[in-house]
């Protein structure tokens, strides 16, 4: 569950996409269920055996994201019986959150939950595993300000400081990311750039505009103006685009099959707002 939450909380710089136009919906499994399974159901929704098993499940998945993540989420599960829970088979989950961190991602609201009728987890392995395939939907709101405290993360510091700019006649320099806005479907970063043989730093504005290409987020008509008239940046647009640093991969539950489209960007406010839906192939 853990690598689900941390899965969604870093779709925007995900690497793998669903290239082609896939039906994910196709992919889930009927549930089917026999006249024992029925009066099961019966006894477990009548005597509400259903309802105290749900608040339970959604406690334990609470505390477990708790302590994994340090977030609080909330969580809702919905079961079909007691028994059926038991073996891990439900009918949906949904966990959402706000202002949530995770691995450096700062998101201002974030909410997965599984598409399919029927899901189908196996509890008895270690890690668990998935007896059926799952498909999940997946809401992120993330503001300028979230963006400027991820890009504040060390790893991306860490790697736009290691830039060489030697071509630029640049011998050693240092960067910090400054101001971050987004108009109109456009990402503005200004950056503040130390340069070790200069006496003050110079201020580089960079702006990307944001699309969808390939079920995926992509940065075009990439621009820059500085302030420094020595030498231009522009050759350089590719190292310095943020996406290209917070493309971390990821592997959900150890299955490499897993996909992800994007089908849906739009923009409201300070803030870019994305949906789409992720597969997750039956892994026992």
């Amino acid at each position: 569950m853990r690598k689900i939450i941390l899965f969604a909380g870093i779709l925007v710089f995900f690497s793998n996409p669903c290239f082609a136009k896939c039906n994910y919906m196709d992919r889930c499994t009927e549930y089917s269920i026999d006249q024992f399974a029925k009066l099961g159901q019966f006894f477990s929704n009548t005597t509400g055996s259903t309802t105290l098993a749900e608040n339970f499940a959604n406690q334990l998945i609470k505390q477990k994201l708790q302590q994994v993540t340090n977030q609080d989420f909330d969580v809702d599960l919905q079961a079909f019986s007691l028994g059926e829970l038991i073996q891990g088979k439900f009918k949906s989950l949904t966990i959402s959150g706000k202002n949530v961190e995770l691995e450096g991602i700062h998101i201002s609201s974030l909410k997965v939950q599984t598409l399919c009728g029927f899901n189908n987890v196996n509890l008895k392995n270690r890690p668990l595993t998935l007896d059926e395939n799952i498909v999940l939907g997946f809401w992120l709101e993330v503001s300028e300000n979230d963006l400027k405290n991820t890009l504040q993360n060390p790893k991306y510091m860490n790697q736009l400081n290691k830039i060489n700019l030697s071509s630029a006649g640049i011998r050693g320099f240092q960067i910090y990311p400054s101001t971050i806005n987004i108009s109109d479907g456009v990402l503005y970063i200004t950056i503040n750039a130390l340069i070790f043989n200069q006496q003050s730093p110079i201020d580089i504005l960079m702006s990307y505009n944001i699309n969808i290409k390939d079920e995926k987020i992509v940065t075009y008509k990439t621009t820059f103006a500085n302030l420094f008239h020595n030498f231009s940046l522009s050759g350089i647009s590719d190292i310095l685009n943020p996406t290209k640093y917070l493309n971390f991969p990821v592997n959900l539950y150890g299955n490499s099959q897993a996909e992800i489209q994007i089908r849906d960007l739009s923009f409201s406010g300070n803030s870019m707002l994305l949906h789409g839906m992720i597969f997750l192939p039956k892994t026992s």
